[in-house]
This record gives structure tokens, C-alpha cells and sequence, in this order.
């Protein structure tokens, strides 16, 4: 990628808090990466033995029996083809320019998967407040990679240009956990308690479609979330949460961090790989 499009996704990342940095992967890899975690999920949720290692973490996030959202955890550890994922080399290269980072390495990865027809909703929040094992939190990047095409009526992600820069507003989104249709997901208000030349002009929620094999990145703080799937196709997507150098270990970490507060991730082990070092 050159740097005048580097300089470019830069600029809309800065003003807006997220941006569609295009395509990291081919359609057929995109294809190979949901057929790959169409296996687990078949193991994991369906209870069909395929000799798959297990994710650390598994989890249903549905609201109920006939909403589904798969959330997969770790799958880089146990997977080459996302091992390769976290490592590609175009994804780090512009994760690593809107980060500012000269080194980045991987603090979290998740799948998020939404079953056709039935796909639950993910509720309006920001990332930062949910990793309180770091700090700071608000320097991590969310790079989520689509390996179907996502749209409004399959459950794509919506969100607030410009929200990064309001602080942490989760108390604010709650009010907002009711909206779960494409049609409503959009509706909601601006933050009651930032000063107007901190909040700039308010500009509402936006949807953000992506096509299978781009990567959408947002900031730590951008508001963001997603309707549900309403469509006949499934929304298969993996997040992976970069961070730059600088990041340490915070008073509150939890047992995937087990080191004293104040020490720098750089130096916390394989568990949380280097994928991104600057050329000198």
C-alpha cells in the first residue's frame, strides 16, 4: 500500500474513529477462513466430533434459543490459517500506521458469528472499557475482518463518526440495549455530559457494510455494535485487538496476565505474539 493511501485511511481514521481499509484477503481465502470456523462452531456448538482443538474461550452471547452469536476466542492458537490472519502483512502495515505504533502485538482475538435468520444483536459499546487487564486501554485497535459480505439486513456493524472522542460513554449506550432490528439499530442519541468543543457536530450512527476478505479498523472508544441477522445468510467476521508499544499490565488484570502491574506487555510471552516491528 502506498503512503499516500496510508496518509489517507490515517485522516478518515482520525476524524471519524473507524475506516474500510479494503481488502487483506482473496474471496477464496475468506471462503477457506468460514468453512475453517464452520468446523469448530460444528464441533463446539453442535456437539459433531472433528478432532479440533478447543478455543479457550466459547461462548453463545444470544438472547435467547432462536438468537445465536457465536463468540470464539484464541482461535489463532489453535488454527494456522488464523495464525497466518493475525500476521498478514497488509493488516499490520495499516494497523500499525493508525495505531501510531512501531511495534504492535496481538492482546485479543474473537470471533463473531451470526447464524442465518437468526443472528442476535450486539448492543451499542465501546471496546476500551472491557479490557481493564491493560493500560492504556484506549490505544488498543479492533481490526475486524469479514469473511462474508455484511450488510445492513445480514447484521452489519453501525457506528458514530467522531465518538472516539467523547471519553468512555458506556453508561450512556445502555439506554440503547433495546435496539435490535436493522430498521431501529441506528437510533440513538449524542452524550449528555461532553463539552461542545470536545463533541464537534454530531453526525449520528452510520451503517458500515463490508465485503468478505476487507478489514473495517475502529478505535478503542468508537461507539459501535450490530443489529441482527435477518437475512438467509450467515455474518462471519473475526476481531483482532492490536496494541502498540507502551501498553502495561494494569492493576486490575486477569489470569491471562499473570504479572506484576506496571510491567510492559513487550515483555509478557508468547501469549501475546509480536506481529509488527517497524523496519529500522
Amino acid at each position: 500500500m502506498s503512503e499516500r493511501d496510508l496518509d489517507e485511511l490515517e485522516r478518515l481514521f482520525e476524524r471519524d474513529g473507524f475506516v474500510n481499509a479494503g481488502r487483506v484477503v482473496d474471496e477464496a481465502e475468506a471462503a477457506a477462513l468460514g468453512e475453517e470456523l464452520d468446523r469448530h462452531v460444528d464441533q463446539l456448538f453442535f456437539g459433531n466430533d472433528r478432532g479440533l482443538s478447543r478455543p479457550f474461550y466459547v461462548v453463545d452471547i444470544g438472547k435467547s434459543a432462536s438468537e445465536n452469536h457465536y463468540q470464539l476466542c484464541g482461535m489463532w492458537k489453535v488454527s494456522e490459517r488464523f495464525r497466518r490472519l493475525i500476521e498478514n502483512s497488509r493488516l499490520v502495515q495499516i494497523a500499525a500506521r493508525l495505531a501510531r505504533a512501531t511495534t504492535l502485538q496481538v492482546w485479543s482475538d474473537t470471533v463473531q458469528y451470526k447464524r442465518a435468520n437468526q443472528g442476535a444483536p450486539f448492543s451499542w459499546h465501546q471496546d476500551a472499557p472491557y479490557h481493564i487487564s491493560i493500560l492504556p486501554a484506549s490505544r488498543l485497535l479492533g481490526a475486524w475482518v469479514a469473511f462474508d459480505d455484511a450488510d445492513v439486513e445480514s447484521g452489519c456493524m453501525w457506528m458514530v463518526p467522531g465518538s472516539h472522542r467523547w471519553g468512555e460513554q458506556e453508561r450512556h449506550l445502555w439506554q440503547y440495549s433495546g435496539l435490535d432490528d436493522p430498521e431501529k439499530f441506528g437510533q440513538l442519541g449524542p452524550p449528555p455530559d461532553v463539552p461542545a468543543e470536545a463533541s464537534g457536530d454530531w453526525r449520528g450512527s452510520v451503517a458500515c457494510p463490508v465485503r468478505a476478505g476487507e478489514v473495517h479498523f475502529h478505535h478503542a472508544l468508537t461507539w459501535h455494535g450490530s443489529p441482527a441477522n435477518r437475512s438467509s445468510r450467515p455474518r462471519r467476521a473475526y476481531t483482532i485487538h492490536y496494541m502498540p508499544e507502551g501498553t502495561l499490565v494494569s492493576e486490575r488484570s486477569d489470569v491471562r496476565v499473570p504479572f506484576p502491574p506496571g510491567t510492559p506487555m513487550i515483555d509478557t510471552g508468547p501469549d501475546f505474539p509480536i506481529v509488527y516491528q517497524a523496519p529500522r
